[in-house]
């Protein structure tokens, strides 16, 4: 650990400094954004994807609200071993169910999925790209390439 208290991955701290935060909030700006220039609100439901594979650089998760410090080490070693299946590039798609089902949640909860993530990202020193945002049959699923 660094001097503080605050748990760690790889040796990055899970905490949000101010400067972390800046990136974290830019980041659900560009969320905001993609919603507009995929126009969401006139979307269809989207069809159900194929289930999630035990192996492999995709992840599903159907939201990654109310993280812990313990959850987020956790997750990043997750998101670690989907980097190292993709040669260094892997996916999300937050809002789908682990076997591919389109259910989507409220903008709320994918903030604050989207928060996580960012913050999963940091503790591996991973850079997060926006893909797409997609209309599920109870909300919102985002689609983000990490690298």
């Amino acid at each position: 650990m660094h001097g503080n208290s605050f748990p760690e991955v790889d040796g990055h701290p899970i905490h949000t400094d101010p400067e972390e935060l800046k990136k974290e909030n830019s980041f659900i700006a560009l969320y905001h954004q993609l919603k507009i220039d995929q126009d969401f609100e006139n979307q269809e439901v989207i069809g159900d994807i194929p289930a999630e594979r035990y192996y492999g650089n995709t992840e599903y998760k159907l939201m990654l609200t109310h993280p812990t410090a313990d959850k987020i080490v956790r997750r990043s070693t997750q998101m670690k071993f989907r980097l190292q299946e993709g040669s260094g590039e892997a996916f999300y798609v937050i809002g789908a169910g682990d076997k591919g089902e389109a259910i989507g949640i409220t903008q709320k909860d994918m903030e604050a999925s989207l928060r996580t993530l960012h913050k999963m990202a940091h503790t591996l020193t991973a850079e997060l790209t926006l893909i797409s945002v997609n209309k599920g049959r109870k909300g919102e699923i985002v689609k983000v390439r990490v690298n």
